[in-house]
């Protein structure tokens, strides 16, 4: 083993989750089977000090160990991304997990959560060659934080914070005679008659709606409305022409939304056919946005995790396009190709994940582009500064 960290102090830090949260054997478990098999983050394993002041941390690896806090801020910039993909994927399992119900799945929810929390930066260490894409990721200090986490720290941190768990109250029968009882009661009728005075409301526009000329039943008979079969209006003689402007009848039609998004993509090399499932994001300044798509079966398709047959192929402004190539007019791509989609929801979003020209964090208007095959939907909206949001539904029968 080498030593990490020696007498890491208690003092200021406060300890979350039981000590079953703490047994690193069953929580590595657990985030490897979240990492479907390929290389995550590190977990060292915590050992008390017999004088109780502090925490000796410790893992088996042979290489050199650096900490993050002490490499540049590019090196550390590229490792910080790599990690916050890592918490990203366990978070939304520890989500899962939470969603199943049951003492196991909230367990194991309440693990993964656990362990990926700790005090700040430098409890981040990076083995072996800084420069790797695949340099292992070290974490000591999981399953703390902070007494005083609002000052100084990181934001990689900040995102992995443990929410606060509230302990579930079981409240005491309430006595028949209880004031509160009667008002439940008096709430229990009222949504009935709301029920019924809004089915009747829309009876009554349905009754008035009713075309003049009647509205011919499945059997042959015909219901007029409010003003009877006396007020039918003859109908319009269909032998008269149409005039149609000269020059809207020679042009075809044009998709805004499918020259919009060819427009965009022409630099980038790639290009739509009518067989394919895209999704296509543009904004215009130097901030970093990720297009993502939820499939069906709960995964969350983005940056370097493909799933569900999808994949994102082109990343202006962020890690996807290498060592931060910056543009004004950023564009990214994600894509099904030409294959089959499995059948269920598909939620797509747009997350605002950085700002790397500028420590000013505005918002970021954008524009997103679905298409399906030959179809093509645009969609509008703006994005703040590490928040995800919600653009588009679509469903596949």
């Amino acid at each position: 083993m080498s030593r990490l960290v020696v007498n890491t102090g208690l003092a200021d830090m406060r300890s979350l989750g039981t000590r079953a949260d703490h047994s690193v054997f069953r929580v590595q478990r657990l985030i490897e089977q979240e990492c479907n098999g390929r290389p995550c983050f590190v977990l060292a394993e915590p050992v008390v000090q017999e004088n109780g002041a502090g925490i000796d941390w410790y893992v088996e690896i042979d290489d050199q160990i650096t900490q993050l806090t002490s490499l540049s801020s590019d090196v550390a910039d590229y490792h910080r991304r790599r990690l916050q993909l890592d918490i990203d994927r366990i978070r939304e399992a520890a989500d899962a997990y939470e969603t199943r119900g049951g003492s196991s799945g909230r367990g194991h929810a309440n693990t993964l959560r656990v362990a990926t929390t700790f005090p700040g930066e430098g409890s981040i260490w990076i083995a072996g060659d800084i420069s790797s894409p695949t340099a292992p990721i070290i974490i000591t200090g999981w399953g703390y934080e902070a007494y005083k986490a609002e000052r100084g720290i990181s934001e990689i941190t900040k995102y992995a914070a443990l929410p606060r768990t509230e302990t579930a109250v079981v409240q005491p029968a309430v006595p028949n005679d209880y004031p509160g009882e009667k008002t439940s009661v008096a709430m229990a009728w009222r949504w009935p008659l709301l029920g019924l005075l809004g089915l009747a409301l829309l009876l009554a526009s349905g009754f008035l709606l009713i075309p003049d000329c009647g509205l011919r039943m499945p059997g042959g008979s015909v219901l007029h409305g409010w003003r009877g079969e006396n007020h039918c209006v003859a109908e319009a003689p269909k032998d008269i022409p149409i005039a149609i402007p000269r020059d809207v009848a020679k042009e075809p039609p044009k998709d805004v939304a499918r020259d919009f998004a060819q427009t965009a993509l022409k630099k980038t090399g790639i290009t739509q056919n009518d067989g394919e499932t895209t999704v296509t994001l543009v904004w215009s300044n130097m901030n970093d946005l990720d297009i993502q798509a939820r499939c069906p079966d709960g995964t969350l398709v983005k940056i370097n995790a493909p799933f569900c047959g999808a994949h994102v192929d082109y990343d202006d402004n962020g890690a996807g396009s290498g060592a931060y190539h910056l543009v004004k007019n950023p564009v990214e791509h994600l894509t099904w190709g030409s294959a089959r989609l499995a059948k269920g929801k598909y939620t797509l979003y747009v997350e605002h994940y950085d700002n790397p020209a500028s420590t000013t964090r505005n918002e970021t208007d954008f524009t997103v582009i679905l298409q399906q095959g030959a179809h093509y939907k645009q969609v509008k909206g703006r994005s703040k500064y590490s928040r995800k949001v919600e653009v588009a539904t679509f469903d596949v029968p």
